[in-house]
């Protein structure tokens, strides 16, 4: 039974009773004393029901509120203790997460630690490879600067050589062209003439005797050639005969009276700038004016 049709049933029951005290008070009115002692005698038994009523009630609703209250209770108490497995659950799962996290943390440290270790040793073999790279590059560089040295005096050396060869060289290509020149005969080539004829013309013309050596076809031929140069430039030129006498230089020599006498410098430097150099020669006794010209053995 319910605690709603309980409360029904003792309101309907508090309603019956009020209408029977209504009906005993109509009653009461024309009552005898008799009859009131009965009524109080039935009063008091009816207050007697009526309290025992009341508390069947109360304790009906007590019995009720308290098994709901129990009811109330128990789910409650259910409740907890469905809470407290999750708790207790939840507890043993943030158990798990903190072991967890204190592995990664100990493997985080030892992942750390070994990094450090990676590190150091990397820095040691740094260290020792740059000790070792620094002292391979000082001998490398002793051993090229020495090597450099070295070069640099076999260079020196060769070069030395060098240089005293090309000087042999050269003295050897000298004494050769003199060699070439003592032997080839002495020519007045068409440019030689005119460069000679070019100084020639710019002095005075002058009056020569050319002689040469006895016995030399070269000297004669070289004679010949000069003459003719000489009378093209307008000279008063004669072509002597052989003779012994010699020129102490050149092989070409020039005498005159004085160092004045007409044509005779012209012609001097005109044998010099086609490469066949006079010497000069003064003789007092020989005429003003007359130039003459001895043409000796090539030197």
């Amino acid at each position: 039974m319910s605690l709603a049709m309980t409360v029904t049933a003792i309101a309907a029951q508090a309603k019956t009773n009020t209408m029977q005290i209504k009906t005993v008070r109509t009653k009461i009115r024309s009552m005898s004393l008799d009859a009131w002692y009965m009524v109080a005698q039935i009063a008091g038994v009816i207050l007697v029901a009526l309290t025992v009523g009341t508390a069947a009630a109360t304790v009906a609703t007590g019995y009720f509120v308290g098994k709901k209250k129990d009811e109330q209770v128990r789910q409650h108490e259910e409740k907890i203790a469905d809470a407290g497995k999750e708790i207790a659950r939840l507890n043993a799962e943030t158990e798990r997460a903190k072991a967890d996290r204190d592995e990664a943390n100990r493997q985080i440290e030892g992942a750390k630690a070994d990094a450090a270790k990676a590190q150091t040793e990397t820095a040691r073999v740094e260290s020792e490879g740059k000790k070792e790279l620094a002292r391979v590059e000082g001998e490398a560089g002793a051993k090229i600067e020495a090597a450099r040295a070295e070069a640099a005096r076999q260079v020196g050396e060769v070069e030395k050589e060098v240089a005293r060869q090309q000087e042999r060289a050269a003295i050897a290509e000298r004494a050769l062209l003199e060699l070439q020149e003592r032997i080839k005969d002495r020519v007045i080539t068409p440019e030689k003439r005119a460069r000679m004829l070019a100084i020639l013309k710019q002095d005075s013309k002058g009056t020569t005797t050319i002689s040469f050596a006895v016995n030399d076809k070269e000297a004669f031929n070289f004679a010949k050639q000069l003459a003719e140069v000489l009378a093209e430039a307008g000279w008063n030129v004669t072509l002597g005969n052989p003779s012994v006498e010699s020129t102490p230089v050149g092989g070409i020599g020039i005498f005159v009276r004085n160092a004045q006498t007409p044509g005779a410098g012209a012609l001097q430097q005109a044998l010099g700038e086609i490469g066949y150099p006079a010497s000069g020669h003064i003789n007092h006794e020989l005429p003003e004016g007359y130039v003459g010209v001895f043409v000796s053995l090539k030197p």
